[in-house]
């Protein structure tokens, strides 16, 4: 799981979109119908796609809706990856594995059996 986490959400959030791999993912892999369930539907990823298409990364990234990163990864402060996690376990995940992006040293920590995770 793509994992971001930053005392600051909207820094998490922002690492998540300045991630290469995960706009491209978002714009050429992501079939829209497994975002519907988030409120991310075409209509809502078309302007993203559209640019990654003409080349214009940065407008990409900036397009990317704060609820496709919601969805597809854990990104935001400890307290909400430990939410989130949660929310995996409820539905029978038993081994999730974070990959963790940006602020690796409040990832770690906030990730650690230590904090409760």
């Amino acid at each position: 799981m793509l994992t971001s986490l930053d005392p600051d959400p909207q820094k998490a959030a922002q690492v998540v979109r300045d991630y290469y791999f995960f706009v491209y993912q978002l714009a050429e892999v992501v079939r829209p119908e497994v975002l519907s369930p988030y409120g991310v539907g075409e209509e809502g990823l078309s302007p993203m796609k559209d640019a990654w298409k003409k080349g214009d990364i940065p407008e990409a990234k900036r397009l990317i809706p704060d609820e496709a990163i919601e969805a597809l990864t854990i990104t935001g402060t400890g307290d909400h990856a430990a939410e989130r996690l949660r929310e995996y376990e409820k539905v029978g995940v038993t081994l999730p594995i974070a990959m963790p992006i940006g602020n690796l040293r409040y990832a770690m920590k906030e990730l650690t059996p230590a904090n409760g995770q």
